[in-house]
C-alpha cells in the first residue's frame, strides 16, 4: 500500500495484457475520487479481456464506486470493500449490470450502503451466482430473508448468498 499516492500514469496497466487479478487500494485519503490515470487505465484492461477479479477499496472522501469499472466486461469476480464516507451513495450503481460475466459480487465494509442496484440491474447480472455481504449493516437488514428485508426479493434467486456482521 501506498497512503500517499495521489496520482497514476494513465496508460499504467496497458502493458499488462495478461493481468487476471487486481487489487486497488492506498490511495491517499485527501483525494476525492480516484486518480483519473488509474480510471482510464481499465480501458486497456478490458481491451484485453484478461482481467477476471477486481477488489478495490475505497475510502472517506469517496462519493461512489468509479463508473469506468462498467468496461470490465470480462470480471467474474468483484470485491467492492471500505467505502465509507458519509457522501458515499446509497445503493450500488446499476452500471453494474454492464458486468454481464460477473459470477462473485463481495461487498465488505461499506456501512452506509443502503441498497444493491435496481431488481433489473440484478436480473441482467444472469451468471451472479455469489452474492456476500459482510461489515454493512444498513444493506444487511435490507437483504435478509427472515426479516422481510426490501431488498430479498432482489436477490433471492441467487445460488449462494452469505450475510454476515
Amino acid at each position: 500500500m501506498c497512503p500517499s499516492l495521489s496520482d497514476f500514469p494513465e496508460d499504467g496497466l496497458g502493458s499488462l495484457t495478461q493481468l487476471r487479478e487486481l487489487d486497488i487500494s492506498g490511495f491517499s485519503e485527501e483525494l476525492e475520487a480516484f486518480p483519473a490515470g488509474l480510471v482510464k487505465s481499465f480501458q486497456h484492461l478490458n481491451l484485453s479481456g484478461s482481467l477476471e477479479s477486481l477488489w478495490i477499496y475505497g475510502w472517506d472522501k469517496l462519493k461512489s464506486v468509479p463508473h469506468q469499472l462498467q468496461n470490465l466486461t470480462a470480471l467474474k469476480s468483484l470485491t467492492i470493500r471500505d467505502f465509507n464516507g458519509e457522501e458515499f451513495e446509497e445503493a450500488l450503481p446499476d452500471w453494474l449490470a454492464n458486468l454481464f460475466s460477473l459470477r462473485h459480487l463481495y461487498i465488505i465494509g461499506c456501512e452506509n450502503l443502503k441498497h444493491l442496484p435496481s431488481s433489473t440491474t440484478i436480473q441482467c447480472l444472469s451468471k451472479l451466482e455469489t452474492l456476500w455481504i459482510h461489515g454493512c449493516p444498513l444493506l444487511q437488514e435490507n437483504c435478509r430473508k427472515e426479516e422481510n428485508g426490501c431488498e430479498w426479493p432482489k436477490i433471492s434467486h441467487i445460488q449462494t448468498i452469505e450475510i454476515t456482521g
